[in-house]
């Protein structure tokens, strides 16, 4: 999970020139490296860590908004900047530009001689970590040498919740541990990939009913994607049902939301700017179920929200007790990977009790 305040942010920059490899250090042996992390979580220390090479974020949070099958190229980047100038209240040519500067930045791999990518074991870096396993198995690599960091803990952080805890040395440490991306880790990354962008979202069951071992994480990271279709009974997103719990239990302003969220998620990865949106969502819609004494620019992320109020309404509680469906109240209009949810009768649901998908 990354943290930032906004996902448009600076994405490049330079490291000193210490070198690191896999066992000691050769200078006459050291590769010239391109790190890359989607978020900037750990940009200040991995800067004075005295890891060798460039850093680059590649953050398009591509496990919230649309993804769907087929797109392509420009129509791709205009559809992602489209619905992240909308999600976030960004101007959309920033965002596409921030989108096209992100690409140029990757585009720039064989100007390397290795490429370590550096991931953990949440939802929003498993599906960035298939996305680029994807678009580095259409490439010709030759020489090149691909690597992953992906953990799920670390035996000096806990509870681990990502590799933003981390300090200049414990990063340090990680790098020798890097290993080659095999070809299996590169085949299940172009299926899980395909799967997630499929128009069907039993294509992602599919894939879970296989083996998945490539790539340790992807299977929960996936499930918990699931869980973010329409609850059957609620109709709310686990993600929806969470915030509703979380103020039920005692959250009485945005930023004790987030940070119960991150209590209750047994992987958190909904960094703070993709949260308010979600929070937003609960409180505006046609049928409420917060209400927030907010600021007239609120959703946009803000210091002073700490001590702005957030409660459940009479219907929030009607929907955390299961007593209302909050599609059949307020209509659907969500995009989950290639999947589009739209109207008053969303065409699958998420059933938890049985763990799997139903239709409608």
């Amino acid at each position: 999970m990354c943290f930032a305040v906004h996902p448009l942010l600076p994405t490049v920059a330079k490291l000193s020139p210490a070198l690191y490899k896999r066992g000691p250090v050769s200078t006459s042996l050291a590769r010239t490296m391109l790190h890359i992390r989607c978020g900037d979580d750990i940009r200040e220390a991995f800067g004075a860590s005295g890891i060798a090479g460039e850093f680059v974020r590649w953050a398009d949070p591509l496990c919230q908004g649309p993804t769907p099958a087929g797109l392509t190229g420009e129509d791709w980047q205009q559809q992602r900047a489209g619905y992240l100038a909308d999600r976030f209240g960004q101007p959309v040519a920033a965002t596409g530009r921030y989108l096209a500067e992100q690409q140029a930045n990757l585009d720039r791999w064989s100007e390397h001689e290795e490429t370590v990518l550096w991931f953990e074991h949440d939802l929003f870096d498993q599906v960035i970590l298939v996305y680029l396993l994807d678009w580095f198995a259409a490439r010709t690599l030759g020489g090149h040498v691909l690597s992953l960091i992906c953990i799920g803990d670390h035996a000096a952080v806990r509870p681990f919740r990502g590799l933003g805890q981390l300090d200049r040395d414990q990063l340090a440490a990680l790098l020798p541990e890097r290993r080659p991306v095999t070809a299996a880790q590169l085949d299940l990354g172009r299926r899980a990939w395909a799967a997630f962008r499929d128009p069907d979202p039993r294509a992602i069951e599919g894939l879970l009913r296989g083996d998945t071992s490539p790539l340790p994480f992807l299977a929960d990271a996936l499930r918990r994607h699931l869980q973010d279709f329409p609850g059957t009974g609620t109709g709310l997103a686990r993600t929806q049902q969470l915030i509703l719990e979380a103020v039920s239990q005692g959250a009485s302003d945005p930023v004790e939301a987030f940070l119960a969220v991150q209590e209750l998620e047994a992987a958190p990865w909904l960094g703070d700017s993709m949260f308010w949106p979600w929070l937003a969502e609960l409180a505006e819609a046609a049928v409420p179920a917060l209400a927030i004494d907010a600021p007239p620019d609120w959703p946009s992320y803000a210091p002073d929200l700490r001590g702005v109020d957030v409660h459940l309404t009479r219907d929030g509680h009607r929907l955390f007790y299961g007593e209302l469906d909050w599609i059949a109240a307020n209509g659907i209009d969500r995009w989950l990977g290639g999947v589009h949810l739209q109207g008053v009768e969303a065409a699958w649901r998420w059933d938890e009790r049985a763990g799997r998908l139903v239709p409608a």
